[in-house]
This record gives C-alpha cells, structure tokens and sequence, in this order.
C-alpha cells in the first residue's frame, strides 16, 4: 500500500446505502480514465446476488447507465474472475467473498465497503463441521482496507450486511482471526495423509 486510507464505520448504515452513497459520489468526482471501483465484501453466494439485485434496483438511473457490477467469489473460472480485473467508465462494483482479501488485488479500487462477516468452516458445538457466518477479526479489517490505498487515497467503511444484522465495532473484535486447525475437524486429513503413506511426527 502506497496511499492514505480513510477508516470509518457506520454502525446504522447497510452495504447497500453506502454502496449507493460510495457510487454517486465517485460518479460526482472521479474524473474519467481515473481509479473508479468499489470492492463490497459480502460472507457469501447468496449475500453477494442480494446485493447485486438490490443496486440493479436502487441504483439512481445517471449512475445505472454507466456502472458495472460484478461478482467475485473462488467458484468462478478464471476468465469470470478475471472481468473484475478490467476497466470500465463510469463506476465499477465488485461484490467478493474474501477470495479478493488475500488472494486477489484489483489494481483501481478507491472505496472498500465491508460487511465484517466472513462464511468460514467451523465446527459446531455437536462437532458437525459446516460454513458457518462469523464476525473477521481486527486483522481481516486491516486485511480489507489494505485493498484500497495502492493507486490513490482510499476510504475504507465498516458497516451492517442489512438491517437485520447486528454491527460490531472494529475494537470490539478479536485482534486475531482463530486458526483453521483450532476450529475444523481434522481427522480426515489426518486419515488421507496415513492412506498416503506420509510419516506423521510431533516436532519437539
């Protein structure tokens, strides 16, 4: 990261009004040929094609004309994956799952808006594992608003998936997200890796 980041939370807002919000004032200020894009980050499949469905709807005609949105999650093929990479006038809107918290950069992203959920697997208190919907930690924040700031100044808001859902402020999380093997079942890797004939041992 090169550039500024402007933190804020909005613990009475939703993903969708600051969407609206981030894309009329970027479609007011951004001059043509500069960083346009907005990355929402959403917990899953279903979270991300609400909201595609709600800006389709809600978007102020001016702004429809010239945005586009786009889905962004690890079940896409890579030529899918890659419409995201692309530039397009107007405003661009990128809904992702975390897949583009680490392991993707969009390069003209100015304004990060994130839900603060994640579906991660996690075993349950009968210890049946599932993807399961969790608050990020302190570090997924930093991780997320680290996706602005590279090509310019960026804004970074922390707000709700809907009205429905509780807000939990930054302070307020772990510092630290709980890591995989503490919270998923690891019999069947342990099993694969003995099909395998791997040698497993305890480091001292």
């Amino acid at each position: 990261r090169l550039h500024n980041i402007e933190k804020r939370e909005r613990a009475n807002s939703t993903a969708l009004k600051e969407t609206l919000k981030a894309s009329e004032e970027i479609l007011r200020t951004v001059k043509p040929g500069d960083p346009n894009g907005i990355l929402v980050f959403e917990p899953g499949l279903g979270e991300i094609q609400k909201l595609k469905e709600d800006l389709a709807k809600r978007l102020p005609p001016d702004v429809r004309k010239v945005a586009t949105i786009l889905p962004l999650h690890a079940n896409m093929s890579p030529a899918e994956q890659q419409l995201c990479f692309e530039k397009y006038p107007g405003v661009k809107i990128i809904i992702s799952t975390d897949v583009s918290q680490t392991s993707l950069t969009i390069p003209d992203i100015i304004r990060v808006i994130d839900t603060g959920f994640q579906r991660r697997k996690e075993l349950d208190n009968e210890g049946k594992e599932g993807l399961e919907k969790h608050p990020i930690s302190q570090a997924d924040c930093d991780q997320r608003a680290g996706r602005c700031g590279r090509v310019t100044d960026g804004i970074y808001t922390l707000t709700r998936i809907d009205e429905k859902t509780p807000f939990t402020p930054y302070i307020s999380r772990p510092k630290f997200p709980t890591p995989e093997i503490l919270r998923t079942d690891i019999v069947r890797t342990v099993l694969k890796a003995a099909a395998s004939d791997f040698e497993i041992g305890i480091l001292k």
